[in-house]
Protein backbone atom coordinates (compact mmCIF):
# COMPACT_ATOMS: atom_id res chain seq x y z
CA UNK A 1 0.00 0.00 0.00
CA UNK A 2 1.35 3.42 -0.94
CA UNK A 3 1.16 6.33 1.44
CA UNK A 4 2.42 9.86 1.73
CA UNK A 5 6.05 9.88 2.91
CA UNK A 6 5.47 13.24 4.60
CA UNK A 7 3.17 11.63 7.16
CA UNK A 8 5.10 8.39 7.62
CA UNK A 9 5.21 7.56 11.33
CA UNK A 10 2.96 10.49 12.28
CA UNK A 11 0.18 9.82 14.78
CA UNK A 12 -3.17 9.56 12.93
CA UNK A 13 -4.73 12.08 15.36
CA UNK A 14 -2.17 14.69 14.26
CA UNK A 15 -2.92 14.01 10.60
CA UNK A 16 -6.63 14.45 11.32
CA UNK A 17 -6.00 17.81 13.01
CA UNK A 18 -4.04 19.02 9.96
CA UNK A 19 -6.82 18.12 7.54
CA UNK A 20 -9.81 19.04 9.71
CA UNK A 21 -8.40 21.87 11.80
CA UNK A 22 -10.37 24.76 13.21
CA UNK A 23 -10.21 28.49 12.66
CA UNK A 24 -8.44 30.28 15.52
CA UNK A 25 -8.79 34.03 16.06
CA UNK A 26 -5.97 35.74 17.98
CA UNK A 27 -5.31 39.34 19.01
CA UNK A 28 -2.13 41.36 18.67
CA UNK A 29 0.59 40.18 21.05
CA UNK A 30 -0.76 36.64 21.45
CA UNK A 31 2.05 34.07 21.68
CA UNK A 32 0.98 31.11 19.52
CA UNK A 33 4.15 29.02 19.77
CA UNK A 34 6.84 29.41 22.45
CA UNK A 35 10.52 28.82 21.71
CA UNK A 36 11.91 25.79 23.55
CA UNK A 37 8.48 24.36 24.37
CA UNK A 38 6.64 21.38 22.91
CA UNK A 39 4.41 22.31 19.99
CA UNK A 40 1.33 20.37 18.99
CA UNK A 41 -0.17 23.00 16.70
CA UNK A 42 0.20 24.09 13.10
CA UNK A 43 -1.07 27.47 11.95
CA UNK A 44 -1.99 28.41 8.38
CA UNK A 45 -2.34 32.17 8.29
CA UNK A 46 -5.59 33.26 6.65
CA UNK A 47 -5.49 36.92 7.64
CA UNK A 48 -3.00 39.10 9.52
CA UNK A 49 0.73 38.96 10.28
CA UNK A 50 2.81 36.82 12.61
CA UNK A 51 6.39 37.46 13.71
CA UNK A 52 8.98 34.73 14.16
CA UNK A 53 11.65 35.41 16.80
CA UNK A 54 14.66 33.39 17.93
CA UNK A 55 16.28 34.37 21.22
CA UNK A 56 14.19 37.55 21.28
CA UNK A 57 15.37 38.67 17.82
CA UNK A 58 12.79 38.85 15.03
CA UNK A 59 14.00 36.74 12.11
CA UNK A 60 10.91 36.55 9.90
CA UNK A 61 7.42 37.80 9.27
CA UNK A 62 4.64 35.56 7.91
CA UNK A 63 1.29 36.37 6.39
CA UNK A 64 -1.69 34.92 4.55
CA UNK A 65 -1.10 31.52 2.98
CA UNK A 66 2.03 30.79 5.00
CA UNK A 67 2.39 27.94 7.51
CA UNK A 68 4.13 27.87 10.92
CA UNK A 69 4.62 25.03 13.41
CA UNK A 70 4.33 22.14 10.97
CA UNK A 71 7.86 20.74 11.33
CA UNK A 72 7.93 20.72 15.13
CA UNK A 73 4.42 19.28 15.31
CA UNK A 74 5.19 16.43 12.90
CA UNK A 75 8.59 15.65 14.42
CA UNK A 76 7.41 16.17 18.00
CA UNK A 77 10.39 18.39 18.67
CA UNK A 78 10.71 21.57 20.70
CA UNK A 79 9.83 24.84 18.98
CA UNK A 80 12.87 26.64 17.63
CA UNK A 81 11.23 30.07 17.71
CA UNK A 82 8.48 32.22 19.22
CA UNK A 83 5.51 32.90 16.96
CA UNK A 84 3.52 35.98 17.94
CA UNK A 85 0.56 37.84 16.41
CA UNK A 86 1.68 41.25 15.09
CA UNK A 87 -1.51 42.53 13.45
CA UNK A 88 -4.63 43.64 15.34
CA UNK A 89 -6.28 40.28 14.60
CA UNK A 90 -5.05 37.11 12.92
CA UNK A 91 -6.74 33.86 11.94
Amino acid sequence: EEGCFLFEGVDPQIIERIFFGQKVFANKGTLLIEEGEENSAVFIVGHGRLSISVGGVQVADVGPGQVVGLYTMLKRSLASADVRVESDVAY
